[in-house]
């Protein structure tokens, strides 16, 4: 019999696992009696993890805590001081999650500031870091490094933001397109990490609003990226993924024409609009990693596993290239529906 870690990388591998693999990132896991429970029902937990330490030369980083507002959540203004100016971010965390409310780029006045923090950037490896986390569950886990996203998806999304970037495009695109250029250097070098790190299966795209960005970008922009990425993992013998956990149905045969071997965080209607059947169909050499739209776990433990049995019947075939996993934050995390959950997939047979 496999080790859950064992199935899970034999699915991508696209061979026949013993059991169908359950999947679920560490930082769902509710609480220390449902993580035991789920790792008995053969939980592969995967373990967000790092290759890297980031650092910045000759930039004065200053972060600062926000008073709490009305909502509870605590803020952290950071400042950097780059030798062509300063520029600042306001950063929202709650348990398990953050995000940027205030980015970096606000008017055209940032751009040189923000090329010189691009341009400050460096890495060093953090490999016993990472190697720890990969055995953080001896059998039961595998390390997953952080996303490695487009350079033009990096620059959207942690530079400038999606309005300031719509205006940019627009009026400056010349200057967006040096900060891409910037940005791409910066990604390949992340990616070379990545390629020389003991990782076995990194994300190098994902969380692609294709409204936002549209087909033409998406093709100018993100495909290439894709295809130097996974050029460079699998001469590294690596698996190259994306995280494709939004509305699929307009890029789908893009990503047909890709060279990525999984596809993460899969979610099927009512959530999102690609249903696995033609997922399935369009990607039959990609290991679909789906994950149970968050929504149905609203509906209670008897519904998980009535819609748990509809996604398996759909999708598992005879048990290549496929997982259902829970890769995406759960109404009251999963309390009442995790187990269930778990069990259906583990009663399932090959």
């Amino acid at each position: 019999m496999q080790t859950s870690r064992e199935n899970v990388l034999t699915v991508l591998a696209g061979e026949k696992p013993d059991r169908v693999p359950f999947i679920i990132w560490n930082n769902k896991l509710p609480s220390p009696a449902i993580e035991k429970r789920l790792l008995e029902l053969g939980a592969c937990v995967i373990v967000k993890s790092t290759v890297w330490h980031s650092h910045l030369d000759g930039i004065e980083v200053r972060r600062e805590s926000m008073p709490l507002t009305a909502d509870g959540h605590a803020r952290t203004r950071t400042v950097y001081r780059t030798p062509a100016g300063e520029v600042s971010e306001i950063n929202v965390s709650m348990p398990n999650t953050s995000w940027l409310e205030k980015h970096l780029f606000e008017s055209p006045a940032d751009y040189d500031a923000i090329e010189a923090l691009l341009q400050a950037r460096g890495y060093t490896p953090a490999i016993d870091a990472f190697r720890a986390a990969d055995n953080r569950y001896p059998g039961a886990c595998l390390a997953r490094p952080a996303t490695v996203h487009s350079p033009l998806h990096e620059v959207i999304y942690e530079i400038m933001g999606i309005e300031n970037f719509c205006l940019e495009w627009a009026d400056n695109p010349e200057r967006v397109l040096r900060l891409v250029e910037l940005m791409t250097a910066d990604v390949d070098r992340r990616v070379q990490m990545l390629a020389e790190s003991p990782a076995q299966l990194c994300v190098i795209d994902g969380n692609t609003e294709i409204s936002i960005v549209g087909l033409p970008l998406y093709r100018e922009f993100y495909l290439p990226h894709i295809a130097r990425a996974c050029r460079s993992l699998h001469a590294a013998d690596k698996y190259a993924g994306a995280h494709l956990d939004g509305n699929n149905r307009l890029i789908v045969n893009e990503v047909a024409g890709t060279a990525l071997d999984f596809i993460e965080s899969f979610t099927p209607p009512p959530d999102c609009d690609l249903p696995l059947e033609d997922a399935r169909r369009a990607w039959p050499e990609k290991t679909i990693m789906v994950h149970l739209p968050s929504s149905l776990h609203l509906q209670g433990p008897a519904a998980i596993r009535a819609h748990a049995r509809c996604l398996l019947e759909e999708g598992v075939g005879d048990g290549r290239r496929f997982t259902l996993s829970v890769i995406e934050d759960l109404p009251g995390r999963g309390l009442e529906t995790l187990v269930p959950l778990a069990e259906e997939v583990a009663a399932w047979k090959l």
